[in-house]
């Protein structure tokens, strides 16, 4: 596959910018834009291919991986607190998925966050647990923050996933 720029495919060409834009129905059988802006060409078995591949669903490790880095990125750099000035306390960053908790970053932070999505159903239960967790010597250093899971966010994995 060979990659690329609208510019160069201008220039190579030696062909103006109406004469492309008129002919885009050709144009876009055989080429697409990739991510990053560039042109690329595809045979019409490639772009079957393609097609295919779009249409395969998300596996739920990858549907997990996405969302815990957009989790990691969204507390990056991660919380951090100056005590009276002496003092700087960082916190780490955890998802908790049933039982298992994976640490994302800051695992050697004294004080974890540990983030967990349930079911609207099952809210009110793992609130009452996440409290009495907290309550006990082992949860004395854990920020737990518990939030309602979204069905879309697996469509959305799916717009993010790069293919």
């Amino acid at each position: 596959m060979y990659i690329m720029s609208i510019s160069e495919v201008i220039s190579a060409t030696q062909v103006n910018r109406e004469q492309i834009s008129t002919s885009s129905t050709r144009w876009s059988a055989r080429f697409r834009l990739d991510k990053d802006g560039r042109l690329v060409f595809l045979s019409e078995k490639l772009r079957d291919i393609e097609q295919e591949r779009g249409a395969i669903a998300l596996r739920t490790v990858d549907v997990k991986r996405i969302f815990n880095e957009a989790l990691r990125e969204s507390y990056d750099p991660l919380p951090r607190v100056s005590l009276q000035g002496t003092m700087a306390v960082a916190t780490g960053l955890k998802v908790q998925a049933g039982s298992a908790i994976a640490s994302l970053a800051g695992e050697q932070n004294t004080i974890q966050t540990v983030v967990e999505l349930v079911p609207a159903g099952d809210y009110e239960a793992a609130k009452t647990r996440m409290l009495d967790d907290s309550r006990s010597r082992a949860g004395r250093n854990i920020i737990g923050l518990l939030a309602r899971s979204n069905p879309d966010l697996d469509d959305l994995a799916n717009d993010i996933y790069p293919r």
